[in-house]
């Protein structure tokens, strides 16, 4: 399986105020580099409930693409359950598992003269991201952590797609 070598992410919108018992929209996007796709643009769409303090679930949506996006890109959706804890004042360690049908093309590598560029995966796939959130303000953070992906009705969904994962969030 190929690595995720890195990604950098900028959340341009998250949530206005999260209380416990609230239900929260956060659109993001994103810029990444990863094997499959080098360096790649990703859009995706939250809605969650705040179940209380730590807790949160819901309904998810994304998709991503990288420079050619007709040879390599990757949309997905379902549902996702995540919990934050504060470890201190400006840390947040948080878990987060998204259980997902992702559509995934593949570009091949080398890329053929001739014939498809690409390959098609698609099915379920569990998603894991573990991570620490350091704030600087209440509107900044930085975000680093691990994203695991594990293809469950087809093996090959997550290839090159886990990684550790860097990111910027600013809060409007």
């Amino acid at each position: 399986m190929k690595t995720l070598v890195s990604i950098f992410t900028f959340f341009v919108f998250t949530a206005v105020a999260q209380a416990e018992s609230s239900f929260y929209i956060r659109p993001h996007v994103g810029v990444g580099v990863n094997s499959q796709q080098g360096t790649s643009m990703i859009l995706g769409l939250d809605l969650g409930y705040n179940v209380d303090e730590n807790w949160r679930a819901g309904l998810t949506g994304h998709y991503s693409s990288g420079a050619h996006p007709e040879r390599d890109r990757e949309t997905g959706g379902g549902v996702f359950g995540s919990y934050a804890l504060d470890l201190a004042e400006n840390f947040v360690g948080h878990i987060r598992e998204d259980l997902e049908y992702l559509d995934v093309r593949n570009p091949y590598d080398p890329l053929p003269t001739t014939g498809p560029k690409y390959e098609t995966e698609m099915g379920i796939a569990s998603t894991t991201s573990v991570g620490m959130t350091i704030n600087f303000a209440q509107s900044l953070a930085l975000t680093i952590g691990y994203r695991f992906v594990l293809g469950l009705t087809n093996s090959d969904l997550g290839d090159g797609r886990s990684g550790p994962t860097l990111g910027v969030m600013i809060g409007i």
